[in-house]
């Protein structure tokens, strides 16, 4: 009787894609759910942070780093408009350079070193570095402030959002559009060499390293894989199975 929603996740880049606002997906059942709070950084002595819709009522409970997080993230979610094409879109030559410039001078830092220099507090830079770990990379290295903000602005912009019924509503609503388009799913079906698909512009594989390695690595420069060959895969940290009641 669950609803097994495997490697579920907040979307709310999907709700802010400004490709994906062109498509009728709420035509195919697509609906958002936005939580009350949206997302919660729990500490040891029983404290949480709360990050709320409000970029003003996230920053009163930040005690005295609040207005660094009011300033840190109002001037993200006030030049939204101006930054979504070039953040969540292809890339190309920015049509706002200076809103964008501004906005990659704290995003191209490590969260370590944006947060230790804007905030005061255990509460301010845990929170932060619990939005950038998102970026599955250590805290310490270049870009890794940009997760934090692009998704620490989500929950102000678009909210941290998930589908109603499940992830796989999303797939769902993109797959019946595209079969109004012409396309096809084929799904359970193993693909062992790039050969076996028909011709094709371009072929996305969505496969971590050795299994795209064992269809495509016939087709690649030897350089990269070799590279790809050297790749070692980090270790699993701990899976967690919720069982809801709504």
């Amino acid at each position: 009787g669950f609803t097994h929603d495997i490697c579920s996740a907040v979307h709310a880049t999907a709700a802010a894609s400004p490709f994906l606002r062109t498509l009728p997906l709420q035509k195919y059942g697509l609906e958002f759910i936005e939580p009350t709070a949206q997302l919660a950084h729990p500490f040891d002595d029983g404290r949480a942070v709360v990050v709320e819709r409000s970029v003003e009522q996230t920053a009163a409970g930040l005690g005295r780093d609040g207005g660094s997080y009011a300033r840190l993230f109002g001037r993200v979610v006030d030049n939204w408009p101006r930054l979504e094409r070039a953040v969540l879109g292809p890339v190309t030559w920015p049509r706002h350079p200076f809103s964008l410039a501004a906005f990659g001078v704290r995003a191209l830092r490590s969260a370590e070193g944006l947060a230790t220099s804007l905030f005061d507090s255990e509460q301010a830079r845990a929170l932060f570095g619990g939005i950038a770990a998102h970026g599955m990379l250590p805290l310490d290295r270049a870009l890794t402030a940009g997760f934090g903000l692009v998704l620490g602005a989500m929950a102000h912009l678009v909210g941290w959002v998930i589908p109603r019924g499940g992830a796989q509503k999303l797939t769902d609503a993109l797959v019946a559009h595209l079969r109004t388009l012409g396309g096809e799913v084929i799904a359970n079906h193993r693909v062992t060499s790039l050969d076996e698909l028909p011709p094709a512009r371009a072929v996305m594989c969505d496969l971590s390293p050795r299994p795209f390695l064992g269809v495509a690595g016939h087709r690649l420069p030897p350089a990269y894989r070799r590279s790809l060959e050297r790749y070692r895969y980090g270790m699993g940290v701990f899976k967690v199975d919720w069982a809801l009641d709504g």
